[in-house]
């Protein structure tokens, strides 16, 4: 009887340890207004975003900053409970990891220009109109992606894209220092970028294209250790939280 009491003691403590799932690590790399630290303290409205969807799924989490790449690293490494935000999801990384559901979409990408030359830009009627002209350099920061619908574009462009090694608010500099002619930059981030970089934002305008797509769905990356049950409760989550994000058809 005591041997049958003891392995039902067990059996119910093991089903109650399934239901609460264990603590993920909510990573996040330096990216605003996304996601970001500010006197220690993590920011930023995507980041909220997550938290807000973790604690709604009862997943309890660990927040840590770590560079992008580091993180792009731990969760195709996979040992560790991983949850990062804001990611776009593509094939390559779906051999190897997990996404949730879509968790924002972003407003549809700018193109970025000085001022002075805002005229020669809006008299262009689409986008494939300014990238297939000999006329204009596009400054793009190398090995990052602009989403499904710009990057076989970038591919394409050859000599008129001028890849560097950087990031967007140095990348907004060299711009307005005339190294090259123009940059595609997320709308949520133009104020931001422009004020980092120390410019101002009058001698710069945001030159819309009306055949840019709607912007692109951003999720949150997990790697394997993130459990099927654990990915079960974010998504109903997200659901809930934001019933009218929709999956696109189109994975890059």
């Amino acid at each position: 009887m005591r041997a049958m009491a003891a392995l039902l003691l067990a059996g119910a403590c093991a089903l109650a340890g399934a239901e609460e799932p264990g603590k993920v690590i909510l990573a996040y790399f330096e990216r605003p207004p996304y996601y970001y630290s500010e006197g220690g303290l993590p920011k930023g409205f995507l980041l909220e975003r997550a938290q807000l969807i973790l604690e709604r799924a009862k997943v309890p989490f660990e927040l840590r900053e770590l560079p992008s790449m580091r993180i792009a690293a731990l969760i195709r490494e996979g040992s560790q409970p991983i949850v990062s935000v804001g990611w776009f999801k593509t094939a390559e990384r779906l051999a190897y990891s997990r996404f949730s559901d879509p968790i924002y979409r972003n407003r549809p990408q700018g193109v970025l220009v000085r001022a002075s030359r805002a005229g020669e830009f809006k008299n262009l009627p689409t986008f494939p109109a300014l990238n297939s002209s000999p006329r204009f350099t596009l400054g793009a920061v190398e090995g990052f992606s602009y989403g499904a619908w710009f990057d076989p574009i970038l591919a394409g462009m050859g000599k008129r894209v001028q890849y560097l090694n950087s990031d967007p608010v140095h990348l907004a500099a060299m711009l307005g220092a005339g190294r090259f002619d123009y940059m595609v930059l997320d709308r949520e981030e133009v104020d931001w970028v422009i004020e980092t970089a120390g410019l101002r934002r009058a001698d710069f305008s945001v030159v819309e294209y009306p055949d840019i797509p709607e912007g692109n769905l951003r999720y949150l990356w997990c790697s394997p250790s993130v459990g099927e049950e654990v990915l079960q409760r974010i998504n109903e989550a997200v659901k809930t939280l934001f019933p009218d994000l929709s999956e696109p058809a189109l994975l890059y």
